[in-house]
This record gives C-alpha cells, sequence and structure tokens, in this order.
C-alpha cells in the first residue's frame, strides 16, 4: 500500500513537500506517514488522492505482482507491533483485574 502510494506520486513527478502542500501537512509528517511511520486517516487518504488525481482503491488495492518491497515488509511490520501492542494491552488490564480481585480478598481476611 505505503509502496503504491510512494510509487505513484513519483510517477506523477510531484515531491514529498509538494504532496505535502497540497494536502495541508508539514513535509516531514506526511514523509512519517507516506512510510507507514504514522497512520494515515482516512480523511488524509482522501486528500492525498485528490492531490495525486487518483482514486484512494488505486492507491491502496493490493499488487498483483509477487515483488515484495521494503514499504511493504515495514508496514507489516508496524502492523503487527499495533497487534502485539493491543494484545498486550489486553493481557494487562485482564492481571490488573486479577490483581485487584486478589487485594479484594485478601482485605475481607
Amino acid at each position: 500500500m505505503y509502496y503504491k502510494l510512494i510509487s505513484i506520486r513519483k510517477t506523477k513527478k510531484i515531491t514529498q513537500k509538494q504532496i505535502a502542500n497540497l494536502i495541508g501537512m508539514e513535509q516531514t509528517t506526511y514523509s512519517r506517514k507516506e512510510r507507514g511511520i504514522s497512520p494515515i486517516t482516512i480523511a488524509e487518504w482522501e486528500r492525498i488522492a485528490k492531490a495525486l488525481e487518483v482514486s484512494v482503491e488505486k492507491i491502496v488495492e493490493p499488487n498483483n505482482n509477487n515483488t515484495q518491497s521494503f514499504f511493504n515488509e515495514k508496514a507489516l511490520s508496524l502492523q503487527n507491533v499495533v497487534l502485539i501492542k493491543k494484545s498486550y494491552e489486553k493481557i494487562i488490564k485482564a492481571k490488573d483485574e486479577q490483581i485487584a480481585l486478589l487485594k479484594e480478598m485478601l482485605d475481607k481476611k
């Protein structure tokens, strides 16, 4: 997805700074989003697509070729980190609830 975004932008000979200006954000912020470091909101996807004169679907649809890119791998890694973080947060919450219950049981004794 991010690889396609970069590819479309470069094909249209638009720099990160130019597209950032078109969508109303700083170049450094756009760069982090384009590389998958920061998430892109739906509204931002729409503004990016409009600036590139393509549909959002065109940017986010999967490639049909088998080429792997650094950006695709990085995006998957970031998605995995987010999923792992959410899992850990659920585990921590459950453990906190168990600790609170055990403390409550000890206080009753």
